[in-house]
């Protein structure tokens, strides 16, 4: 079944990157997501982030699932993501190298 993901009102109602800037208890992993259609590409990770200090998750990644359910909106994976620090999440990313294409199970640690 779906977990409930609970954002504090206050980022629900900030006026720009909603649900990415959430209070100091409530963080992410760093990356920033590019939407095409119903595509979520890793567009950029921030500096020192837990995405980019992985180096498992690579630009150009497409986010697939986080922890276990689909996410096809920019909106349904900040809000999926988002959790309480030193909490884990489970990304799951489609990779395309060589023309061939793979998944990659990537589990990180939200970080301030």
């Amino acid at each position: 079944g779906q977990v409930p993901v609970v954002i504090p009102p206050v980022a629900a109602r900030a006026p720009q990157g909603a649900g990415l800037q959430a209070g100091p208890e409530k963080c992410g992993v760093g990356m920033i997501l590019k939407q095409t259609g119903g595509v979520l590409m890793v567009k950029r990770m921030a500096e020192g982030g837990a995405a980019a200090r992985s180096a498992k998750v690579l630009e150009g990644d497409t986010l697939v699932k986080v922890d276990g359910v689909v996410v096809t909106t920019a909106e349904e994976a900040a809000e999926s993501i988002v959790g309480p620090a030193g909490s884990q999440v489970s990304l799951l990313f489609q990779r395309e190298s060589n023309g061939k294409r793979s998944t990659v199970t990537v589990n990180l640690t939200r970080m301030p």
